[in-house]
């Protein structure tokens, strides 16, 4: 099975100062896209860290900072197959740590969910399973 990371943003390019309505809209809109991605690819394990958002957020209320948490994100990352990175509001100082941890020949971006985004997954996924 090839594995996979949907990097999307959380807090944006506001980082700690986001508004918790922005951060929250980002997480859902993540979510979202990340579970039509498996529908479409039920063969990609896709890990979409935006699920986990409520448990980070209470690990940030007792002391995590975001460092750590993207740290975490990116030692994820760094052990799958293929990223998935939705850049629709732009590319996050997260996000592109993520990516540059992830050092994968195969990434993939997209800016929206549709038969475009659809064949750029297939493409990558093809790649990695060469």
């Amino acid at each position: 099975m090839i594995t996979a990371y949907l990097c999307a943003p959380v807090r944006g390019k506001d980082g700690d100062k986001v508004k918790p309505e922005v951060k929250w809209d980002n997480v859902k809109r993540a979510i979202v896209l990340g579970r039509k991605i498996r529908e479409r690819f039920p063969e990609l394990e896709l890990f979409i860290p935006h699920e986990h958002e409520v448990i980070i957020d209470t690990l940030q209320q007792h002391g995590l900072n975001s460092d750590d948490i993207i740290e975490a994100c990116c030692d994820i990352v760094s052990m799958k197959d293929l990223i998935i990175v939705y850049c629709g509001d732009g590319i996050s100082a997260g996000m592109n740590r993520e990516i540059d941890a992830a050092c994968l020949e195969s990434t993939v971006y997209i800016d929206s969910w549709n038969e475009e985004a659809e064949l750029e997954i297939a493409k990558g996924i093809t790649e990695v399973a060469k």
